[in-house]
């Protein structure tokens, strides 16, 4: 039998189930715990009853949605920007995609893929940066709050001042 990890509302929920299927406990209380009807406390017992705990696992978990873009389009899509379209506002970079790309997606959507790229982006060009200054200087430039060293590609960022 495989180990079932239940995250935890459904770790609640099972927990709940449980302990009122094995001492015959009081089905208001339990809805009343999990926020919900007595209909949904009758079908979660019916759940625990045919599958145990692995019927509390949400069976969509570990899928992607139908309705995600693939990550070449979202590189695509990165790419024509920095490239061809990078004069274009985002609501008219969408019009341009559509038109003559064929990739039909919003403006808020291309916001959200640039600011998420453009962001980590911006931070390794950070930390570059900091690691020529750093080895120009030949002194540690930061070090986190609990005193380790940063490293980047396997190589330590700076240099450890003992």
């Amino acid at each position: 039998m495989r180990k079932v990890d239940l995250r935890m509302n459904e770790q609640l929920k099972y927990d709940v189930i449980k302990k009122l299927v094995d001492s015959n406990g009081n089905k208001k209380n339990a809805a009343i715990k999990l926020n919900c009807s007595l209909r949904t406390v009758n079908r979660l017992i019916v759940k625990y009853k045919e599958e145990g705990k692995q019927g509390f696992v949400h069976k969509n978990r570990g899928r992607k949605p139908a309705s995600a873009f693939s990550d070449d389009i979202k590189a695509k899509v990165i790419d024509l920007y920095n490239t061809k379209y990078f004069d274009a506002n985002l609501l008219h970079f969408s019009q341009l995609l559509a038109k003559h790309e064929g990739i039909q997606v919003s403006d808020s959507t291309i916001n959200h893929w640039l600011h998420y790229f453009l962001l980590h982006i911006r931070t390794l060009h950070f930390w570059v940066f900091l690691r020529i200054l750093g080895i120009f200087l030949g002194i540690p430039i930061i070090k986190d709050f609990f005193g380790s060293c940063h490293y980047f590609f396997n190589y330590p960022l700076f240099k450890s001042v003992e």
